[in-house]
């Protein structure tokens, strides 16, 4: 720092700004200045390239910039998403009091990916989660929280299977000891704290304070877990330390009957987004037909962590068939939840950030609670249903009763101030003075009508200035007529003022009516408010039977409207499909009718099959479809077909699709080869195994021996023959099908007639014969020349080699009882 910015440096605002920020020095400071947030120096190089505003400079050296306060919302994500934190730092008092002297400021928040609960800083339905992670016995103990909603989950991972806990639950942000070797999966940026979690005292300490509760024993915490959550909340203390929040009971994960799907499942499957990032075309966007955020948030979490409980699974399929058959009961239900507000984020912001609307908007659901359970119970609902909603004892009645006794039902002010919020008569004082600052000017007329008929003097007026206030003026012919108790105030030369006892009383309560509004109704909210959060687990227990009617009412419209039917779930191994169809690219890509297909597989004869065909023909979407469908069968939903017969898989693995991850030094084949090997490393009998073009990645006869190998290990009865489809443009692997062995061969019907080639999408018993390559160029656009060249050169191999040979993999026949001796050395001369 030269001596002239050093200089610069040495005034009292940026002194006080140096010192906040030697406290945070590796956070973007956001130093409130009146109305901006300004930033200096190297965060304001930062940010201004980030958020791509201006750069300018503080007396023509120090760098700075900053952005308006109240559209702060606008500015944090860039910023956040990068993996940066934002230290809000806020006028700690009224500048009109710091005379003299520099005002006051002070951090009061720090904005980071996993903690936002702001209504202004995140959309309702999306999640932001942080985890707190420990070394258990021999595992990962995860404590995952998401603030807006103050729920609370735990779950358990080893080395191999933490990536899951990422796609499950979406963590944006890891807080680990410093001494742990952890390493965050993929996403999310890691914090580390030395919080002492492992000493008894601490740990109880944080978890009483932040649970508010004097009993940690009715939380059932092991030691693991308590650790875990006590790291994850230390944390939340520190970066928001007026923070105040009423916390859900834990759900433990670990102990739940779930699929297992991993990022990259979610991700080349489309589930919660397209491979752009988007919602549509997504399963995910499928089935946005939820009324409410927070059944927008279950619905993304019933995806991503589909049930494998089937008594689950099967409660979930009654409620969404007899919702399907119903159109009125839709429609009602409908109705009704578009009147439901976010409860759990409600109750956040009451406790933080409350406002007039959050009491309307517990209101409001109360009275479609009600509504709801009449539907429900009237119409004999299916049992998942109807579930927790006919007894109603758990219903929080008197806070019903008392918000409609107290607050208007409609037209409530954004904002606590001295607008009416609070119904008349039920506070007769506040009445009065609503009343008073209203008609302030009425109430001085009818004062002034009343003094001048009973005095009988026609020149009186009630006027008003800054020095005397309220005043009666009458003029000097009829001021002898005043009676005693007007007390003389000032003589004019053609008047005399007066004032009364009662005229100071009025002044007094007209100019103190808008101050005493103000301090009534915040008096009532507090009460109405604190009666609110005494009733927090009762509202977040009707706020979760809220989400589920949400989701099932959406899968019951996605069933109609795309004509899904519910599967029939078995305890057997059997998976079974008639005219399945992907309900994705039907129900969004439109251009061309969607050819369905069939799908049989099973743990024995029928346990994998070997899919060959041309690009572009369908095979990719054929085996996406398949793993689709049986996600949306345990998730609950009815599924793209005539008829399906499922089993309950434990995890759905995918290697479909790959791409370099250069960032991390590492190839295409290394990234396939990774992920095939988590799969051989965890699948099960139960699991179902999607697998693409493994082994296109390296030369021809490698990738050939590492297909051929994988299909023999999944092949083993030791392995118990799990569920699998395997696509490949590889035919040689045509000799592997066989019935006894329980391998199938599909292909992909096509027809081909003078020069023209029609991909039929329809998939048949049998292996490719060609794989079209050069028929492929042509569709994709390329010069004549070079494809005419190609054909040339195919027909000239074909000529050497006396196979037909296309795009450098030769084709054959699968083999027979009676294959002949000659076609045995012609398929291994292919390999010489």
């Amino acid at each position: 720092m030269s001596e002239v910015d050093q200089k610069n440096l040495d005034t009292p605002m940026m002194r006080q700004f140096l010192e906040i920020k030697k406290q945070y020095p590796d956070d973007i400071l956001f130093f409130r200045m009146g109305d901006f947030y300004e930033m200096f120096l190297e965060d304001a190089v930062y940010a201004a390239r980030v958020l791509d505003i201006a750069l300018t400079r503080r007396q023509d050296k120090v760098p700075m910039c900053g952005v308006p306060y109240h559209s702060m919302s606008q500015y944090v994500h860039p910023i956040l998403e990068q993996g940066r934190r934002i230290a809000i730092c806020e006028q700690l008092e009224d500048p009109a009091e710091a005379q003299g002297r520099i005002v006051r400021r002070g951090v009061t928040r720090i904005l980071t990916p996993g903690s936002l609960f702001e209504e202004a800083l995140i959309d309702g339905k999306d999640s932001r989660r942080l985890c707190g992670v420990t070394r258990g016995k021999a595992y990962w103990q995860l404590a995952i929280i998401e603030v807006a909603t103050g729920q609370i989950w735990f779950d358990r991972k080893d080395d191999e299977t933490m990536a899951e806990a990422l796609a499950a639950f979406g963590i944006r942000e890891w807080v680990a000891l410093d001494a742990e070797a952890f390493t965050p999966p993929a996403a999310g940026i890691l914090q580390t704290r030395r919080y002492p979690v492992n000493d008894e005292a601490f740990r109880a300490r944080v978890l009483k304070d932040a649970l508010q509760t004097k009993n940690l024993a009715i939380w059932e915490l092991d030691v693991e877990e308590a650790c875990a959550l006590a790291l994850a909340l230390a944390y939340l203390r520190e970066i928001s330390p007026v923070l105040k929040m009423h916390w859900s009971s834990p759900q433990r994960e670990y102990r739940r009957k779930s699929m297992i799907l991993d990022a990259s499942t979610l991700r080349t499957l489309e589930i919660l987004a397209s491979a752009e990032g988007k919602l549509n075309p997504s399963l995910m966007g499928l089935f946005a037909h939820c009324q409410t955020s927070a059944g927008s948030r279950l619905l993304a979490g019933w995806l991503s962590r589909p049930s494998a409980d089937h008594a689950e699974i099967e409660g979930r399929h009654d409620a969404v068939e007899i919702l399907a058959k119903h159109n009125a009961y839709r429609q009602l239900i409908t109705a009704e939840l578009q009147n439901v507000a976010d409860l759990e984020r409600v109750l956040t912001g009451l406790s933080n950030n409350p406002t007039v609307r959050h009491l309307g908007q517990v209101a409001a659901t109360l009275k479609a609670i009600i509504r709801l359970q009449k539907i429900i119970d009237d119409n004999r609902m299916a049992p998942f249903l109807s579930r927790g909603w006919q007894d109603l004892r758990e219903f929080p009645v008197e806070l019903l009763q008392f918000l409609e006794e107290a607050i208007l039902s409609e037209n409530l002010p954004p904002l606590l101030d001295s607008r009416r919020f609070v119904k008349p008569g039920y506070m007769p004082l506040l009445d009065e003075f609503i009343e008073l600052s209203q008609n302030a000017v009425k109430h001085l007329t009818d004062y002034e009508e009343r003094q001048k008929t009973e005095h009988q003097i026609n020149t009186l007026r009630v006027k008003h200035n800054n020095v005397l206030g309220y005043f009666i003026e009458i003029s000097k012919g009829q001021a002898n007529k005043a009676p005693e108790h007007f007390a003389r105030r000032q003589t004019l030369t053609n008047a005399e003022r007066y004032t009364t006892a009662e005229l100071k009383e009025l002044e007094t309560k007209i100019l103190s009516a808008e101050e005493e509004v103000l301090r009534i109704q915040k008096g009532v909210f507090e009460d109405i408010r604190g009666q609110v959060l005494a009733a927090a687990d009762q509202l977040k227990l009707w706020a979760e039977r809220l989400a589920r009617l949400d989701v099932l009412l959406a899968y019951s419209h996605t069933a109609v409207i795309h004509r899904h039917v519910r599967p029939r779930m078995t305890t057997e191994k059997t998976l079974s499909a008639e005219s399945l169809r992907h309900p994705v690219i039907e129900a969004y890509f439109r251009s061309e009718m969607f050819i369905p297909n069939d799908v049989h597989l099973n743990n024995t004869d029928r346990h994998l099959a070997i899919i060959t065909g041309p690009n572009m023909a369908g095979k990719s979407t054929y085996i996406r479809q398949i793993g689709i469908m049986q996600i949306m069968a345990q998730a609950g939903a009815f599924v793209a077909a005539t008829s399906a017969t499922l089993p309950v898989v434990d995890r759905i693995f995918t290697r479909i699709g790959a791409q370099d991850r250069l960032s991390h030094g590492e190839s295409t084949f290394y990234v396939e080869m990774a992920e095939c090997a988590r799969i051989f490393r965890n699948f099960t009998a139960d699991s179902l195994i999607l697998l693409d073009e493994v082994g296109r990645g390296t030369s021809t006869y490698d990738g050939i021996s590492i297909a051929q190998a994988m299909i023999e290990s999944l092949n083993d009865a030791k392995t118990g023959r799990p569920k699998t489809l395997f696509a490949t443009h590889y035919s040689e692997l045509a000799h592997l099908i066989s019935q006894e062995r329980g391998i199938a061969g599909l292909t992909v019907s096509v027809v081909e007639k003078d020069g023209h080639v029609v991909f039929m999408r329809k998939i048949v018993e049998g292996v490719a014969e060609k794989s079209f390559g050069i028929h492929v160029a042509q569709m994709a656009g390329m010069p004549k020349a070079v494809t005419e060249r190609a054909a040339q050169i195919l027909k000239d191999l074909e000529k050497k080699s006396g196979v037909i040979v296309t795009s450098g993999a030769a084709f054959a026949q699968p083999k027979t009882d009676g294959r002949k001796k000659k076609d045995t050395q012609e398929q291994a001369g292919l390999f010489g």
